[in-house]
């Protein structure tokens, strides 16, 4: 019982203590903002990501301004003495005349919680809740971090007559589940919702024009969005990691598919690139770990670099007549059984790792137009079995197969000339080769750690030469391959590059 008394006691104190507190550190008129971070707290913005090697993958949240953390499930943030005034203003014990309320919000839309100069809101410091912008006020934009890190708000109605919203206007106000937007609004700058973690679904008005960089970063309640067709400037990132997002709809005649777009979205299990689009940038779809199918219409030309990446769900994908597939653009679509490509004619750019890490993936045909086989295409590709290379490729790529352990037979075409350090490194299954008279140059480590495949080629060429100095069978052409004898796996020629 004493102690029941002693702790009712310190309650007590406290209750009665606060508001002096709050009143000497500056609250007016018994109420605070919640969850805005200190003024000299600093706010440094996120790095534009425009490459995959900057594109990080899923994981915890690093927030501008450092004052709240994520981990990856829930959210830990500050408990500054705002928030002990925030819940005391709500309670009419300590604030006897709260604002008025509607559907049990507050609804917040007194004209002297907003600054505006010269038609840009530039600062809201309302008690939240509800928050109606009054129309009175003459608010043409919504300023740079106006909003931004207010836990208190719930809503927010933007009167008609605004026409751009600043970046981070509205930035992780981590309470805010629903936006009305203007009929007026043209442009929405970059990371304007960023991190409003309830943020359910937002309608985008008709006679917008620009939505800017990663404007809805992190809003991992968002479920869907449809882009007006006014859009012409479309941002990096603009739905990265938003981990509900399962459906967008984009605007007709829309060029390029945006860098980052969906990066980390891991509902998404589907996708139809609309029609007018011809391109797919760097990180389009990079972490979409449940994505199972994706649906390329035949004006696709270019791939960018990590588009696909880390799509461990995707089966299979029919590429229309590509002309370009970036860097590491499927890296590790470990569920890739099939990949098909449209041979007409065009000439395709395979660039470094761009299949690497496609364990599942069966077979591919190469367009007979196909330029460089460069570092790393198909190293861990471990399902391949065959492989016919066109001579079109010059130069077969150090660890261009590297770790390809079911491959059986790899067939290089003419025109090839050169084979690199490593090409072959680690197939294991590999029983036959087939270098052209074409080939000059055949790195003698190309096949360390491999099998001893028989080497099939023309009679004293390079083939031959480089079969004899590494003891491996040659026949020709037109020869058929003896019957193999098990033999110890290959080790290059003491003269051989490392």
């Amino acid at each position: 019982m004493k102690r029941m008394e002693r702790l009712l006691a310190a309650l007590l104190c406290l209750m009665l203590l606060a508001p002096v507190a709050l009143a000497e550190s500056g609250a007016t008129n018994g109420a605070t903002v919640s969850g805005t971070p200190a003024a000299d707290a600093p706010a440094a913005a996120p790095e534009d990501r425009t490459s995959v090697e900057d594109i990080p993958a899923p994981g915890p949240l690093t927030p501008p301004g450092g004052n709240v953390t994520q981990a990856d499930e829930g959210r830990v943030e500050n408990n500054d003495i705002w928030d002990l005034g925030s819940v005391m203003a709500d309670d009419p014990a300590y604030n006897p005349d709260p604002e008025p309320e509607a559907n049990g919000a507050i609804v917040s839309n007194a004209a002297e919680d907003f600054t505006v100069q010269n038609g840009v809101l530039t600062e809201y410091t309302g008690a939240g809740g509800s928050v109606v912008i009054p129309a009175s006020l003459g608010v043409r934009e919504i300023g740079e971090k106006a909003f931004w890190y207010n836990d208190a708000i719930t809503s927010v109605v933007v009167p008609e007559g605004v026409t751009a919203i600043g970046d981070y206007a509205f930035a992780a106000c981590h309470r805010l589940a629903s936006v009305t937007l203007p009929r007026t609004l043209k442009v929405m700058r970059s990371y304007v919702f960023w991190d409003d973690s309830r943020l359910g679904s937002v309608a985008l008005p008709d006679g917008l024009t620009a939505l800017g960089n990663y404007a809805f970063e992190y809003c991992s309640s968002l479920g869907s969005m449809r882009i007006p067709d006014s859009v012409r400037e479309l941002g990096y990132g603009v739905f990265m990691y938003c981990t509900s997002l399962t459906n967008v709809s984009f605007p007709r005649d829309y060029a390029t598919f945006p860098a980052q777009m969906f990066t980390g979205c891991t509902a998404m299990t589907s996708f139809t690139m609309p029609a007018s689009m011809n391109a797919i940038g760097s990180g389009a779809f990079y972490g979409c770990t449940n994505l199972r199918t994706v649906i390329l219409h035949e004006n696709v030309r270019t791939i960018g670099g990590g588009a696909f990446a880390g799509c461990r769900s995707l089966l299979s994908i029919a590429l229309p007549a590509v002309t370009e597939i970036s860097e590491v653009a499927f890296q590790n679509c470990t569920g890739l059984r099939t990949l098909t490509i449209v041979d007409a004619g065009q000439t395709l750019n395979l660039y470094p790792g761009c299949f690497y890490g496609c364990k599942s993936l069966l077979e591919i045909e190469l367009p007979r137009n196909t330029a460089g086989l460069w570092n790393g295409t198909f190293e861990g590709c471990a399902a391949l079995t065959a492989v016919r290379v066109p001579g079109s490729v010059g130069s077969v790529g150090v660890n261009a197969f590297k770790g390809c352990t079911s491959l059986t037979k790899l067939v290089l075409e003419s025109g090839i000339t050169e084979v690199r350090e490593n090409a072959f490194k680690g197939c294991t299954a590999l029983t036959e080769l087939v270098l052209p008279g074409t080939v000059r140059g055949i790195a003698s480590n190309c096949l360390r750690g491999a099998a001893r495949p028989a080497i099939r080629g023309e009679a004293g060429s390079a083939a031959e030469n480089f079969a004899r100095e590494n003891g491996l069978v040659f026949v020709t052409m037109q020869e058929p391959i003896p019957t193999p004898t098990p033999l110890p796996t290959f080790t290059p020629a003491p003269a051989g590059n490392d």
